[in-house]
């Protein structure tokens, strides 16, 4: 008999969590598991992408300002849907799935937390990760960081890897007319970096270091993905007034960023900002070596030296010299991209993911409340 899976996440217009749900819940087994989709808010644009793999998906657009309580919308389909498993993403589907799902009658209630960093300030989310049955990070990284905000019990936390399928970036996907639409010619190197969700201090160090940069390879191209207007606005304006609008290029393509990593030439992740794995993990997958600031999320993915450069954090002059050591030796940039890819086909696997999530799910479904820690 198929056990019915409900995952619930805060919106679809997540990025690299979007992307990881769409890895996910395209490959779990559909002869065992019944699954479906909700999001809390946002237009639910990206909606189209898991109905193409024949997933319902429903949206419950959550208004700002409501109660901690689950919206009634959502306590109801779960009541029609009757689920085996909740399955949370993001904070406020976390503070929602979960009360939701008990009140509907689910077995087991699971999140998966890519961000832990937006828990510093969200006590009542945190609070409501104790109750869930299971929390999964991606990183042991991201584990230990979990442990630290205490609350949930650690033999609730399960440490499964991100997962990709690398040849969803490989065979060549390229962005179409990029280089062109941003009037680009074909030999300029482009760096690329996420903007979405980045702090200020991350952004204003990739500037800094690009003007260093172009000083000696004025081929370099920084171009910022995923800017929303509090990126743009202040960016925009450092950009300006060190004269770099010809040198560092913001769009907000991060909904395709397959196509924009199979475009460029090096990857540039600052010291904060959101899901760092997924990112990291994306970028290797595409072939291409990565630049980082060192934590101890960075240090668990990124071979330093072999896959990529890792650098202080919030150090301009780091980051600039280590895009400045593989501008000037493209061939080592290809080597380290070859072998991220290598490490990502290797330990980071889609279906190394899926499987373990699996066993969870059964698991889980196997033993009753009583029997957790």
């Amino acid at each position: 008999m198929k056990r019915k899976v409900f995952h619930l996440v805060t919106t679809l217009e997540a990025g690299a969590v979007t992307r990881h749900l769409l890895t996910l819940l395209g490959r779990l087994d559909r002869e065992r598991w019944e699954v479906s989709l909700g999001y809390l808010r946002g237009a639910g644009e990206s909606s189209a992408r898991f109905r193409d793999l024949e997933l319902p998906v429903s949206g419950f657009r959550m208004r700002r300002g409501v109660a901690a309580l689950a919206p009634s919308r959502l306590k109801s389909h779960l009541r029609d849907l009757r689920p085996d498993i909740v399955h949370t993403h993001l904070s406020e589907a976390h503070l929602y799935g979960g009360p939701a799902g008990r009140s509907a009658g689910v077995r087991a209630a699971v999140a998966t937390v890519h961000v832990v960093e937006s828990l510093r300030s969200r006590r009542h989310t945190r609070r409501a990760l104790a109750g869930f049955d299971a929390v999964i990070t991606g990183t042991d990284a991201l584990a230990d960081e979990l442990a630290g905000y205490g609350g949930v019990p650690s033999g609730r936390v399960r440490r499964i890897r991100y997962g990709l399928d690398v040849a969803a970036f490989e065979g060549g996907i390229p962005e179409p007319g990029l280089r062109r639409s941003l009037g680009l010619p074909d030999e300029v190197k482009l760096v690329v970096s996420p903007a979405h969700g980045t702090p200020q201090e991350d952004l204003a160090d990739i500037v800094l270091a690009a003007e260093h940069a172009s000083h000696q390879f004025p081929e370099a191209v920084f171009l910022l993905v995923g800017a929303g207007e509090r990126e743009l606005r202040r960016t925009r304006r450092l950009i300006r007034r060190r004269r770099l609008t010809h040198t560092v290029l913001m769009t907000g393509l991060a909904g395709e960023l397959e196509g924009v990593l199979y475009e460029s030439d090096i990857f540039v992740l600052g010291a904060g900002g959101g899901t760092r794995g997924v990112l990291l993990l994306e970028a290797m997958a595409a072939g291409l070596p990565v630049v980082a600031a060192r934590s101890a999320e960075t240090e668990e993915i990124v071979l330093n030296e072999a896959t990529g450069l890792l650098v202080p954090p919030r150090s301009s002059e780091a980051l600039s010299e280590a895009l400045a050591r593989l501008l000037r030796a493209p061939e080592l940039g290809r080597m380290m991209g070859k072998a991220g890819r290598l490490r990502v086909r290797t330990d980071f696997s889609a279906q190394r993911m899926v499987n373990a999530v699996e066993r969870l799910y059964d698991e889980l479904l196997s033993e009753g409340p009583e029997e957790r820690p």
